[in-house]
């Protein structure tokens, strides 16, 4: 019907809009392993923070021997407790011998994964999706350093579900801002390679953690990452252009195709074509009806 031909003709639009800026050049390119990195290094949490953890280690009174607690020894009560927790999250050894305490703590980052999940969509009418990333990245790191620093049951299990929030915040976004800057046939491709970055940290981390044996510096080599990405995002990357169409922001959306267009070495091809009647056309047609959104509110 009618709303599928105009749905057609936007979409045809934003389209010759983004080529015309370049959708496979160098600018998509780093956008996609930016976003891939940012994404190994924010869903730290949800894949490998189980496997980085180890319960504190006791020692039995009759053999002099050291293992790791677990839920049998709780029960002999001929053990002492170690001074040092090296290898756990938290630092109060009762919580070891609780099993829903114990479970809680494996399984409370879903429920953060979740929570960002469903509040994303409100998050990101908000504000833009560079702000958000850059927002919620920042946070994550604080609430990461955090971790390493009070080791309570309690304080890790708030830095568990907010780090999962935020990361899922940063990752959708971050994921938005690169697929959309690129045309419809490679969308599907690079969503593809950017969703491998989920089981990259494992990969990356685990190994790293098996040879340091120290999850702290793990959190801080991945605290340190992540912050020189978001300074290269902060940097180099648009908001989506997409939206500013959908927004009928004329004046952004030509402002970030031109940066683009620029990125990618084709900014006096993009400024050629822009004077061109068809695409003067689309922008003028962007600025109408928004003018024309504004005189309804008014009314």
């Amino acid at each position: 019907g009618t709303v599928n031909k105009v749905k057609q003709y936007i979409d045809q639009n934003i389209e010759k809009l983004i080529k015309l800026s370049g959708d496979s050049n160098c600018y998509q390119y780093l956008s996609l392993i930016l976003i891939f990195f940012l994404w190994a290094n924010t869903y730290i949490l949800s894949v490998t923070l189980s496997l980085l953890e180890r319960p504190p280690l006791v020692t039995f009174h009759d053999t002099n021997i050291t293992v790791p607690i677990n839920y049998t020894i709780c029960e002999w009560n001929n053990y002492t407790i170690t001074e040092h927790f090296n290898y756990s999250w938290v630092s109060e050894f009762h919580i070891y011998c609780d099993k829903t305490k114990t479970g809680l703590l494996g399984s409370i980052s879903s429920f953060g994964f979740m929570s960002g999940s469903f509040l994303f969509s409100f998050v990101s009418k908000v504000v833009s999706h560079k702000t958000n990333i850059m927002i919620s990245l920042s946070l994550f790191i604080v609430f990461i350093i955090s971790m390493t620093l009070f080791k309570y049951y309690l304080s890790v299990l708030c830095f568990v579900v907010l780090g999962n929030l935020l990361a899922n915040f940063v990752n959708y976004s971050s994921m938005v801002i690169s697929i959309e800057s690129a045309s419809k046939e490679k969308r599907s491709i690079f969503a593809g390679f950017i969703t491998i970055g989920f089981t990259f940290s494992a990969v990356i981390y685990v190994p790293l953690f098996l040879w340091l044996q120290k999850w702290e510096i793990i959190f801080y080599i991945m605290c340190g990452f992540s912050f020189l990405i978001g300074v290269n995002v902060l940097i180099f990357l648009y908001n989506s252009p997409r939206k500013y169409f959908a927004d009928k922001d004329s004046k952004k959306l030509v402002k970030v195709l031109r940066g683009i267009a620029k990125f990618n070495g084709r900014l006096e091809t993009f400024e050629e074509k822009m004077k061109t009647e068809e695409y003067e056309e689309i922008i003028k047609s962007l600025s109408e009806e928004k003018e024309e959104k504004k005189e309804e509110k008014e009314k």
